[in-house]
């Protein structure tokens, strides 16, 4: 049933070669199934379909999929034109894709950035004139898929950012009994730093919290009074 639904929500972005032979497998899939399960399988993928965030439609749209997934299987490096947070203009990655991933209903390819010598995680819908190349990458010691498990506020970025917030003693505790991300460190009762790379993500768990003040980065600081001063102004 989990087959039969998801290649019916990633059928629009394949060849037509290919979704006609899916289609002969999925109707094989089909026919094995109960009349309870065919009707579990219809009404599940019409849901699917109605409720699918705009995020997550985004990056099925994007065509990305097919062409990542190939590469994975080929060991194949890929190009394509990407802007990270930092960068004025999108400019050309060329990667190794290990792996794919679904987080918080985006969609992200992982790869390993010879350039930078490390993982990074770049979204579907962003990647602009993607392109499986010729040349084959082998396997790096050390570099698995299952080291890309990046954690949420790492997830979709690239520059490593560098927090630090003035913590209650209480919460400054509870951040070392935790660790609520891999890099948390405490100093003294009340300092708490950590590195995270998607700072948008870092930002909304940290309106969460009570006892907490943001001091660095200085970009961070202003992203927050701004947002804060927002809704700020809708109360007032």
């Amino acid at each position: 049933v989990a087959i039969l639904i998801a290649f019916e929500l990633a059928s629009a972005q394949l060849d037509l070669v290919t979704r006609s032979e899916l289609l002969a497998v999925a109707d094989k899939i089909h026919r094995g199934l109960s009349d309870t399960e065919r009707l579990k399988t219809r009404a599940i993928s019409q849901v699917a379909k109605v409720e699918l965030d705009p995020e997550t439609q985004a990056d099925m749209e994007s065509g990305c999929l097919q062409p990542l997934t190939e590469a994975i299987d080929g060991k194949k490096v890929v190009s394509f034109f990407y802007q990270g947070r930092k960068d004025a203009t999108p400019r050309v990655r060329e990667v190794e894709p290990i792996g794919i991933t679904f987080k918080n209903k985006r969609w992200y390819v992982l790869a390993f950035d010879p350039k930078d010598g490390r993982l990074k995680s770049f979204r579907f819908s962003r990647l602009q004139e993607l392109a499986v190349t010729n040349r084959e990458f082998q396997e790096r010691d050390g570099v698995k898929v299952d080291d890309a498990d990046f954690h949420e506020w790492d997830i979709g970025g690239e520059a490593p950012v560098e927090i630090r917030m003035r913590c209650s003693e209480s919460l400054t505790r509870w951040f070392e009994e935790n660790k609520p991300h891999p890099s948390v460190r405490t100093s003294g009762q009340s300092t708490v730093c950590l590195t995270v790379f998607n700072l948008e993500s870092f930002l909304k768990w940290f309106a969460s919290l009570d006892d907490a003040v943001l001091e660095s980065p200085p970009e961070a600081v202003a992203t927050l009074k701004e947002r804060l001063l927002r809704v700020h102004n809708l109360y007032s």
